[in-house]
């Protein structure tokens, strides 16, 4: 796994899965978290406050729908592209996405980005979730996946802490 000849592999996918989890982890908790204190909409809500709104939930809600479009979307990629091509295009238009992100377009477009970034990511981790094991010989590969995993989970601890501090 980490000869020469694997090991290009293993750091960009270690590297790949860390970011596509982080990215996924962070949109679960940071999208109630923006929501609930008015990121760049409105009325700020005060510290002590720990119930959502019912306009809350529902935009929560409709965020989560991400999870069932990333799985046609992953499926139509991963066919028509092929499984790296198409981790390579979700990546970078996460990558749009989130840069995005850092500027106040208001309530809208935070949650339609917030929906799409919870698609994007999940579908990205699905891509390589499947692309991982076909990338190392059988003798590596329940190895080479576990080292992978440990890293991609590291990347979901790491989005917690993150979103928090």
């Amino acid at each position: 796994m980490f000869q020469p000849v694997y090991l290009r592999t293993t750091i960009c996918l270690i590297v790949a899965m860390f970011m596509a989890n982080y990215l996924y982890m962070g949109n679960i908790f940071a999208s109630p978290y923006l929501l609930d204190k008015g990121y760049c909409f409105g009325d700020v809500a005060s510290e002590d406050s720990c119930i959502f709104t019912d306009e809350e939930l529902e935009y929560t809600l409709i965020i989560c729908l991400g999870e069932f479009v990333s799985v046609p979307l992953f499926a139509f990629l991963s066919e028509l592209l092929g499984r790296i091509r198409a981790a390579n295009i979700l990546t970078a238009c996460l990558l749009v996405i989130i840069i995005t992100c850092c500027f106040c377009f208001g309530e809208t477009v935070l949650i339609i980005e917030l929906f799409v970034t919870r698609a994007f990511s999940n579908a990205s981790l699905l891509l390589l979730y499947i692309y991982t094991p076909e990338s190392y010989p059988t003798y590596m590969r329940s190895i080479g996946f576990g080292v992978v995993m440990l890293f991609c989970n590291m990347g979901g601890v790491c989005a917690v802490f993150t979103v928090y501090m």
